[in-house]
């Protein structure tokens, strides 16, 4: 395993594993052209006898339990411990940072009188995890830091015993130098081998690792790079959608809140008092679900873009144009929206430089109001732009016969709107909301025949009590006035 050029990303396959070059993200690689196996990556020239690999080195990894943890919008907890044997010849075997959180168990067969030097080395990215040297006694050079790769691309980490021929006394130098974890920036391992005169590797594990919502938002809290959108796009895999292109990288993470003003109102017999509420954020990862009081018409909505790259890069949008719309596909009437033309809530195109508030808001958002029982899916959709978008955009691709508050609202044709106008999806979110006391309260005030038919089912409602009435909206916004056709779609 530790020879095979075919076992590792950095090896024979390089260019089909990593096509986005040496400087990728996923694949960052200071020898593109020459193929490595494990040894060859981690030593580079120096001449490794691995006949002298003569034992196994147990790795055993006891994972955090019951812990409470927030990454890209996504609150998870991380359940029962468990215990992880690590198999070296388990290449299809992937595991996660917060599973090797922990620094692991290691076993081997110990002669008597024999010291040894234990180092889990990074190979993909040159970085020390650990260095013990004078093993039984055990000084800690550099503790142990669990694998954070942030990457969708499985990096390989390296469990390297070797055995001393006497007692290691660092010089102040070398124990300032293997003490820094970027191993290519501070010293050459090979150096660092010579150096301590260690004998080895004598035995060899390796783990695979990859992203994590834990890692990619260890790496936004030190402000070095935005991984959130690959974990979108995992998500985003299992919608099918037909204006949703199957299989899609994204490159943008939004970041959607909405500031739900309070709001005061009756529904079916009960009255109901929602404060104002500052961080009403869409949780896509999770699936997230939101009240439709939350995302009403009216409320104040903000979006943050942050790019798939390292900062400050990552929020550098200089120069770019976008457009961001909100669709719902799940609307019972057809003649109002369908699952390949969806309803449209919302339209700002030309967004310059990535602030979404600065673009022309070609239609305004109107918030959610499931008619029926079933869940409702509201996307946002961010596309890349080519060039400039005109303003009567959204007549060309909605139904003909939408009128009144649906024109250029229904039936709106995406994937034409996205072919005819070279337009690239590159940011999506969304969040998930049905049929509750706020749109039944908005529909009994707009239909008050109807309201036995509204309300029925309804835990407490009873007829002839007060339905509807009351509204309050403690900080005045401007309503929109809806057809009596798209009140039942829209609030």
């Amino acid at each position: 395993m530790v020879l095979d050029k075919n076992a590792f990303w950095f090896g024979n396959n390089y260019t089909q594993d990593c096509p986005y070059g040496p400087f990728s993200l996923e694949c960052t690689n200071d020898s593109p052209n020459e193929p490595a196996n494990l040894i060859t990556r981690i030593f580079k020239d120096m001449t490794i006898d691995t006949s002298k690999i003569d034992r196994f080195l147990t790795v055993k990894y006891t994972t955090e339990a019951d812990k409470t943890y927030e990454g890209c919008g996504q609150t998870w907890q991380t359940g029962p411990s468990r215990i992880i044997d690590v198999d070296p010849l388990s290449s299809d075997t992937i595991y996660h940072p917060l599973d090797t959180k922990l620094q692991p168990e290691m076993t081997w067969d110990r002669t008597p009188g024999e010291l040894y030097t234990i180092i889990i080395y990074d190979a993909g990215s040159h970085i020390a995890h650990a260095i013990h040297i004078n093993y039984n006694e055990t000084e800690v050079i550099k503790p142990y830091s669990g694998p954070l790769n942030p990457t969708s691309r499985a990096n390989v980490y390296a469990f390297l015993l070797f055995k001393q021929k006497s007692f290691i006394n660092l010089t102040e130098e070398w124990r300032a130098k293997l003490a820094n974890p970027m191993v290519s920036t501070s010293y050459n391992i090979s150096d660092a081998i010579t150096e301590l005169q260690l004998e080895g590797p004598i035995a060899v594990n390796v783990i695979r690792v990859t992203a994590d919502l834990y890692s990619v938002q260890t790496f936004i809290n030190r402000h070095i790079l935005n991984n959130c959108a690959y974990f979108v796009s995992e998500a985003l895999k299992s919608h099918n959608r037909s204006f949703i292109p199957y299989g899609v990288s994204l490159s943008v993470m939004m970041y959607i809140k909405f500031t739900s003003l309070p709001i005061q109102f009756d529904s079916c017999c009960k009255k109901y008092n929602f404060p104002q509420d500052d961080n009403v954020n869409l949780n896509p990862i999770g699936n997230g679900r939101l009240k439709t009081y939350q995302a009403r018409t009216g409320s104040p909505v903000s979006v943050q873009l942050v790019k798939r790259t390292i900062y400050p890069m990552a929020t550098n949008f200089n120069g770019a144009l976008h457009t961001l719309i909100a669709v719902d596909p799940d609307v019972p009437s057809s003649s109002a929206g369908t699952q390949d033309k969806p309803l449209l809530h919302w339209f700002v195109a030309n967004i310059p430089d990535g602030v979404v508030s600065n673009g022309t808001e070609i239609k305004s958002y109107i918030g959610p109001a499931p008619p029926d029982k079933n869940d409702h899916t509201y996307y946002f959709l961010l596309y890349e732009q080519k060039s400039q978008l005109s303003e009567n955009i959204t007549e060309m691709y909605a139904g003909n016969d939408c009128s009144g508050s649906l024109s250029g609202r229904c039936l709106f044709d995406v994937s034409r709107m996205v072919s005819d106008n070279n337009l690239k999806l590159v940011g999506a979110s969304w969040f998930k909301a049905t049929n509750d006391e706020y749109v039944r309260h908005n529909h009994a005030n707009r239909n008050r025949d109807n309201i036995a038919t509204i309300c029925k089912g309804v835990a407490g409602y009873t007829p002839n009590c007060v339905v509807g009435h009351g509204e309050r909206i403690v900080l005045s916004f401007s309503v929109l006035v809806l057809s009596i056709f798209s009140k039942l779609f829209i609030v």
